[in-house]
């Protein structure tokens, strides 16, 4: 959660938000890799 306004967020794709929470270093490789599996599953 950045507190930026708008729907850019929205609209991305999930396995977006993703990739750049892992980028900002929210989240660790292993949650990355997780969470990305999960995603692929649905």
């Amino acid at each position: 959660i950045t507190g930026e306004p708008g729907p850019s967020v929205a609209s991305e794709l999930p396995l977006d938000i993703l990739k750049e929470r892992y980028a900002k270093g929210e989240i660790t490789k292993e949650e990355f890799e997780r969470m990305k599996k999960d995603l692929s599953a649905e």
